[in-house]
């Protein structure tokens, strides 16, 4: 791993499902750890 390639910061998300106090569903993205990466641009073969 290159050092000098982990040049953007990224938060990892999870996905939360909690219930309301009336017994509704709240499904929501809740911010994890936040890190340095390298972003690949990737092309429609890659998927």
């Amino acid at each position: 791993m290159q050092a000098g390639r982990l040049r953007h910061r990224v938060t990892i998300q999870n996905f939360t499902t909690s219930r309301t106090p009336s017994g509704q569903p709240v499904e929501k993205w809740e911010d994890g750890k936040t890190i340095w990466a390298e972003v690949k641009g990737i092309s429609g073969r890659e998927l």
